[in-house]
């Protein structure tokens, strides 16, 4: 899009309508204004401070901490007293790299609104850019206490788990997802996976349970079909008679599976 060839109106719209999806398009939002609205902005009425926000934003995406600082303070002086412009303000602060001030921030905000899961969430995002793990898992869980159906947030206390190598933890986040999202191919491999590195007879055969319900699930996942040889092969190791001539079975179904993949690509 040729932004400086755009009319007033024009731009204005765009951002609207960008605001409205959302959709952040940081690069064009930026040149919007810069090209088009900025020159002009008296014309913009109460819009303009939603229109300042979203630029505050894109500049930041941009890098461009010196302009995004100018609209910060415009916000500043309009609204001191905003919960919203102290949230843009931890933002500032993150981009800036000064972490413990918005950690500051975040920590008020929470004192006014404890169950925002926004003020949360950016509250672990600071932790994590800080590699301060156990702190992130800490404040995860307490954010998973109120938003219990959070998929995003336990899968990425698994995550967490998984880097601490706690992996009893890191299925548990598993089961928590799988439970609302049973037909999902790569979550049950996820599990499985973990359950695999768990290791000891009980985990390996949930974990080939698991392995082949996801292949059945989606038959061209190749990390389903070998899980699944791998754990039928370790299983039949440890098994005689019926038993380790059921384990052989499923293994070689599971090796066909494999070439099949490989055949169909």
């Amino acid at each position: 899009m040729a932004t400086s060839k755009l009319s007033f109106d024009e731009a204005r719209l765009a951002l609207r309508k960008f605001r409205d999806h959302p959709t952040r398009n940081s690069e064009e939002v930026v040149e919007l204004w810069q090209t088009v609205l900025q020159k002009n902005e008296t014309r913009l009425g109460e819009e303009v401070w939603a229109i300042y926000e979203q630029v505050f934003v894109a500049l930041l995406d941009c890098g461009d901490m010196n302009h995004s600082r100018e609209l910060l303070e415009k916000l500043y002086q309009r609204f001191p007293s905003s919960q919203r412009v102290r949230k843009l303000n931890a933002l500032y602060k993150e981009a800036a790299g000064h972490f413990e001030e918005a950690l500051d921030i975040y920590d008020k905000l929470l004192e006014v609104d404890a169950t925002n899961p926004v003020y949360r969430k950016r509250k672990i995002a600071v932790l994590l850019g800080q590699q301060k793990r156990v702190e992130a898992i800490e404040e995860l869980i307490e954010y998973l206490k109120t938003f219990l159906n959070d998929k995003e947030a336990w899968l990425q206390l698994s995550s967490l788990y998984l880097a601490e190598l706690d992996y009893a933890k890191a299925a548990h986040c598993m089961e928590e997802v799988i439970l609302s999202q049973p037909y999902e191919a790569d979550y049950l491999v996820r599990y499985a996976d973990i359950k695999y590195t768990q290791g000891g007879l009980e985990n390996i055969e949930i974990a080939k349970q698991y392995f082949i319900q996801a292949s059945r699930l989606n038959p061209s996942s190749l990390r389903a079909a070998y899980g699944a040889l791998l754990a039928c092969e370790w299983l039949a190791q440890k098994q005689t008679g019926q038993k380790k001539k059921d384990y052989v079975a499923v293994g070689t179904w599971a090796a066909e599976r494999i070439v099949e993949i490989y055949t169909e690509e």
